[in-house]
């Protein structure tokens, strides 16, 4: 069992077997802020601090019978001995909070952390309701966002899907293009159904360009830069001249809303079809668009 889903379970079988959904998210988030390495990253979302990766390995360890779900509530079996199982300082940080907000008081956890963490609270639907008028400016002043019309580009390699949505939140993207010629991945989050419904859920547009992308089969065997750079030559030479209507809906949407993304795997600019890209766009404009890698 990955480490991460022992965390889960040991926060749920250390307060009595049971936990409301939202309470779960929230002591997560706490005990990721408070360890060594954190399990899971977060995002703003409807009800504060949420996690998309827990939310998707809960779904797993239901099927699997390691946790069951209530309405309202994840529950783990008597026998689940997780607490026992993870490292010495994660028990004690679960114990700690266990300590700090036992018995539960669910608006009072949701409080503490848009509280001490009011980024987090920017998008929730409850901020209103639990925080006081000087505790909701604080918030408030969040929301404001750079006005600044940008282009931004943005590889997901080494990101969890939370970690990527969050930029993509923090850089205020209205529009994310995904550029790939197969919008797939083995990596939960990427593949393009999944990409996007956490788009919409967080507000953001989702649109897939697939002939913006290189296929696969002419991205095997690249071991140094100059298999790349012959790969990308190519697609200057014969994408990028065929797919204008593409290119000039990007640059329109950008006209339109201020803030676009486009996206796909590497990390690395310098093996990404996606910076080609962005410096086709730029000629178009001229050299007036500002571009920014994430």
């Amino acid at each position: 069992m990955y480490y991460r889903r022992k965390c889960i379970l040991a926060l749920i079988e250390r307060f009595n077997g049971t936990l409301d959904k939202m309470a779960l998210q929230k002591l997560l988030f706490l005990l990721a802020q408070n360890s060594a390495k954190k399990q899971f990253d977060f995002v703003p979302y409807k009800y504060g601090c949420f996690s998309f990766q827990a939310n998707y390995d809960l779904s797993v360890m239901s099927k699997l019978g390691q946790v069951n779900e209530t309405e309202k509530s994840w529950r783990v079996p008597e026998s689940s001995r997780c607490l026992a199982e993870i490292a010495s300082a994660d028990r004690q940080e679960i114990n700690r909070l266990f300590e700090q907000f036992s018995p539960l008081d669910v608006d009072e956890l949701i409080r503490f952390t848009y509280i001490n963490y009011p980024r987090f609270a920017t998008r929730s639907l409850l901020a209103e309701k639990l925080l006081t008028s000087e505790e909701l400016a604080t918030v408030k002043e969040l929301q404001k966002q750079n006005g600044e019309k940008t282009f931004f580009t943005i590889g997901y390699e080494g990101k969890s899907i939370d970690a990527y949505m969050h930029r993509l939140i923090c850089s205020d993207v209205k529009t994310l293009f995904d550029v790939r010629k197969n919008a797939l991945s083995m990596k939960y989050g990427f593949s393009k159904s999944t990409l996007k419904k956490c788009c919409e859920g967080l507000g953001i547009d989702y649109v897939h360009l697939p002939e913006l992308g290189i296929a696969s089969d002419r991205r095997q065997q690249l071991n140094t830069q100059a298999d790349y750079d012959a790969v990308f030559a190519a697609y200057e030479s014969e994408v990028l001249p065929v797919t204008g209507d593409s290119q000039h809906l990007i640059l329109n949407t950008l006209e339109k809303t201020g803030r676009v993304a486009i996206t796909c795997f590497e990390k690395d600019l310098s093996r990404c079809h996606r910076t080609r890209l962005a410096n086709a766009l730029q000629k178009t404009c001229r050299g007036k668009l500002k571009i920014e890698h994430l």
